[in-house]
């Protein structure tokens, strides 16, 4: 998806930020990994102090 916006947007995305709950369904329907995953990860990320080169 943000791929698809960076990369000359052929599917008219409006915007690179996705929404947390399509997120979790996409991460679902392509891993097969629960929403509960996600939500670890996240706050792992968070409290993590390694610099993770996100912005």
């Amino acid at each position: 998806m943000i791929g698809s916006f960076e990369c000359g947007n052929p599917s008219g995305l409006r915007s690179k930020c996705v929404p947390i709950n399509q997120a979790k369904e996409h991460l679902m329907n392509a891993s097969g990994y629960a929403a509960e995953k996600l939500d670890a990860a996240l706050e792992w990320m968070l409290s993590s102090d390694r610099h993770l080169g996100i912005w």
